[in-house]
């Protein structure tokens, strides 16, 4: 359990380092990283045959969160033991319209 948390606490430095969280005059590596994300994720959704009844940066911005989601609950402790596709599965069958 202090392995983990030390793990935490270490990834949790290098976001606040990198993500430009901390510094509010320059953008980090990591927050312009997620903004280039949505704009090529927009693009795709635009030339898509997806939904068109929510408009492209939400839709991109879900995806995103997705993604986040995905990654929060691999490194999850409680989940940890529950294959990636049960544990994913849920918000797969929420998303679609």
């Amino acid at each position: 359990m202090r392995r983990e948390r030390n793990l935490f606490r270490a990834f949790h430095r290098v976001i606040l380092r990198r993500s430009g969280v901390a510094a509010r005059e320059t953008l980090g590596p990591i927050a312009m990283t997620f903004d280039r994300h949505l704009q090529i994720v927009s693009r795709w959704l635009d030339n898509g045959t997806f939904r068109h009844d929510v408009p492209l940066p939400i839709l991109a911005e879900g995806i995103q969160a997705f993604g986040n989601q995905t990654v929060a609950l691999h490194f999850c402790t409680t989940h940890a033991a529950m294959p990636l596709r049960k544990r994913l599965l849920p918000y797969l069958q929420a998303w679609p319209r």
